[in-house]
């Protein structure tokens, strides 16, 4: 009798966002305000990465502290308040580096990115009787369903022409044209690859007769 062990597995999904997905800007009134907010939770993420005996508790923040905090949020000539993200380093413009913020629901926002717009299509999409019936998807063929050995159904494409040289050691070497076979099990999707030389006048399908 052999003995059976019971495995636990424990798996979980980090998504990484943007600090305007952490602090949203729009619940402060002042921009002083926003600033101060975003130094205290940077320094709450230092100190969970340090020994509790590390801890900065001090009261007072910093002016490098402050300083830190109003790289992420500041405002342009225009008073319009923007952020620095995941892509600080590139060499996109600075419109692109540091987008402007804007609450999800104003009416600019509406009129320039729609929210969610891939749930919306859908719902425009789906009731409409044309589209369902353009793009309905048929059963799917007995070969496709049923249990057979690999490359019992199989289907067939050719990839190229390219052309190849018979001897690049000669002076005028020919050049042969040369497709690549694509055989794909419909059962199982493996795929196999073989090189088929084409001669003068035979065709791709000459070659699979």
């Amino acid at each position: 009798m052999y003995e059976q062990k019971t495995i636990k597995a424990l798996t979980t999904q980090v998504n990484e966002e943007g600090i305007e997905r952490v602090i949203d800007p729009f619940r402060y009134n002042s921009y002083e305000r926003l600033i101060r907010v975003t130094t205290y939770c940077l320094r709450f993420t230092r100190n969970v990465q340090l020994p509790l005996t590390e801890w900065e508790v001090d009261t007072n923040l910093s002016i490098a502290e402050l300083w830190a905090a109003e790289v992420r949020w500041f405002k342009n000539e225009d008073g319009l308040l923007r952020t620095g993200g995941r892509l600080r380093q590139s060499t996109l413009p600075p419109e692109s580096k540091h987008p402007i913020l804007l609450p999800s629901h104003h009416p600019v926002v509406e009129l320039f990115w729609i929210i969610k717009a891939r749930n919306t299509v859908k719902k425009v999409i789906r009731p409409c009787p044309i589209c369902r019936r353009i793009n309905a998807q048929p059963y799917q063929p007995v070969e496709r369903v049923e249990e057979s050995a690999p490359f019992s159904h199989a289907g067939v494409d050719f990839a190229g022409p390219l052309y190849t040289r018979s001897d690049t050691r000669a002076r005028n070497p020919s050049t042969n044209k040369t497709y690549i076979s694509v055989f794909t099990c419909m059962v199982t999707r493996a795929v196999h690859l073989e090189i088929v030389y084409i001669p003068e006048r035979q065709t791709p399908s000459d070659t699979i007769r």
